[in-house]
């Protein structure tokens, strides 16, 4: 095994599940931190979030993200991948359901045209 799958084998052991970790996102120049639910896949971290949530907002602005747990730190862009009901998302909500399978049903009400999965 060479070390890219070593990397991506040890990310998603450690990443590939629910994982509670700050998302950084710039506001007006400024960073703006909060803490979300993320998991790891297929090389970006995903969560769930509502559409007009302050976070997506400064996405739409500026889309430069940064995640971090402990010592690691991941910096990205953020893009909103769509509602969890649309077409061609089918098999990550089933994953997201699965991995936040704490939560979901509680806090995403996909009857609302507003919740969105973000990588």
């Amino acid at each position: 095994m060479d070390c890219f799958d070593e990397s991506l084998r040890v990310m998603n052991e450690l990443y590939g599940h629910d994982t509670a970790m700050p998302l950084a996102t710039v506001n007006g120049g400024r960073p703006n931190l909060r803490v979300v639910n993320a998991c790891y896949k297929d090389m970006s971290f995903c969560i769930t979030t509502y559409s007009l949530s302050s976070k997506m907002k400064e996405i739409a602005v500026s889309p430069h993200v940064a995640i971090n747990h402990n010592l690691f730190v991941a910096h990205g862009v953020g893009e909103n991948l769509g509602h969890p009901l649309s077409e061609g998302n089918e098999s990550l909500r089933e994953e997201l359901r699965h991995v936040f399978s704490a939560f979901y049903d509680k806090h995403v009400d996909e009857r609302d045209k507003n919740p969105i999965a973000v990588s």
